[in-house]
């Protein structure tokens, strides 16, 4: 798994952080935890150290508010509650694109990325342009999403096979 995500980190940016990290993997993948808002008895079986995904968290989020920023260099933390209020912020600017780890036939994760949309997303008129590839093969074409109140919801998603991690990840581009 940390394979995968530096994968995915390396393709597409330091700015793609977990925001749920996942317990157990394969036919042993049994839930998911909030890097931001861990439960006081966090589980055994992480993939990712919590302190680790939380430290990349907090880079991402705190790179959208100079304020945070200097807090965070100053004093060497954050609170949870001060990401949460900058996290629309932060995906609004581009600095973080969080990453969620589900299993849909499982029913895992999937509250907590519809949280984290229905919570935190941002209104579309405040992203960015983004360009894409419609269709396929011959048919495909660049196509660039302009960011409206009225249009067609946009993600990408990643469906992962292998003999260390069966899984779905997901992270938002809004």
């Amino acid at each position: 798994f940390p394979a995968l995500l530096k994968n995915i980190q390396d393709t597409f940016g330091k700015k793609c952080a977990l925001l749920t990290i996942p317990i157990g993997h394969g036919t042993g993948f049994k839930g998911v935890v909030n890097a931001l808002m861990p439960p006081d008895n966090v589980p055994d079986g992480l993939l990712l150290g919590l302190d680790e995904a939380k430290t990349a968290l907090t880079d991402a989020i705190v790179e959208a508010d100079e304020t945070l920023t200097e807090k965070y260099l100053m004093e060497g933390a954050v609170s949870s509650e001060e990401l949460l209020a900058t996290l629309p912020k932060a995906m609004a600017a581009d600095t973080f694109i969080p990453i969620f780890c589900t299993a849909a036939k499982k029913e895992i994760g999937v509250a907590e990325l519809l949280d984290c949309i229905t919570t935190y997303g941002v209104c579309p008129v405040l992203g960015h342009k983004r360009e894409g590839i419609k269709g396929s093969g011959e048919k495909a074409e660049k196509v660039v999403f302009e960011p409206k109140e009225a249009g067609e919801f946009t993600a990408v998603v990643f469906k992962t096979l292998s003999d260390k991690f069966v899984g779905h990840l997901c992270f938002l581009r809004v």
